[in-house]
C-alpha cells in the first residue's frame, strides 16, 4: 500500500535526462573587436589553417566596407592554446576580411573547444542552408536565412 507521500513524488514530472558532455575547464566566450593588426597575428600565431578561398575573403571584405555586414554571432572558434598560441578553428575568412578591408569588426569569441567537437559544426561554405543567404552585394550578408 502506497502512502500520500509517495504518490505525490510519483507524480511529479521528472526532468529531462541530461546528454552531452559538460564543457570544458577552459571554455569561455565573449565579444571581442578585430582590427587588421589583431587579426594578421593570430592568423600568423595559429597552428591549424585550412586552405582559404580569397573570393570568399574578397565578398566579405567588400560587405564590410560598404557598411553591408551584418553582425549574427557568428563566433571566431579556438581550440584552447598550443604552445602559447590559440589555434583557430574557425573564423579564417572573416578575419583575412577584416585585414583586406582594414575595418574593425566585432565577434564572439568562443575559446576551449576541443579539437575533436570541430566536426560537428558547419560554416557557410559547406552548409547549403547558409549559402542560400549569402547575397551578392545589394543586401547584407549574413549566416542566418531570411
Amino acid at each position: 500500500m502506497q502512502n500520500a507521500e509517495d504518490s505525490k513524488q510519483e507524480s511529479q514530472p521528472q526532468p529531462p535526462p541530461v546528454r552531452g558532455s559538460e564543457p570544458p575547464p577552459e571554455f569561455r566566450s565573449e565579444l571581442r573587436w578585430f582590427g587588421p593588426d589583431d587579426a594578421n597575428r593570430i592568423l600568423t600565431e595559429s597552428h591549424y589553417q585550412r586552405k582559404h578561398s580569397p573570393g570568399t575573403v574578397s565578398k566579405y571584405a567588400r560587405d564590410m566596407k560598404a557598411s553591408k555586414w551584418e553582425f549574427n554571432g557568428a563566433p571566431i572558434r579556438y581550440n584552447g592554446e598550443d604552445q602559447g598560441h590559440p589555434e583557430l578553428l574557425d573564423g579564417q575568412h572573416r578575419l583575412r576580411a577584416v585585414i583586406e578591408a582594414n575595418m574593425v569588426m566585432p565577434f564572439v569569441v568562443i575559446m576551449g573547444i576541443q579539437k575533436p567537437v570541430s566536426k560537428h559544426w558547419t560554416t557557410a561554405e559547406v552548409a547549403p542552408w547558409a549559402t542560400s543567404s549569402i547575397s551578392t552585394a545589394k543586401k547584407p550578408r549574413t549566416f542566418w536565412p531570411r
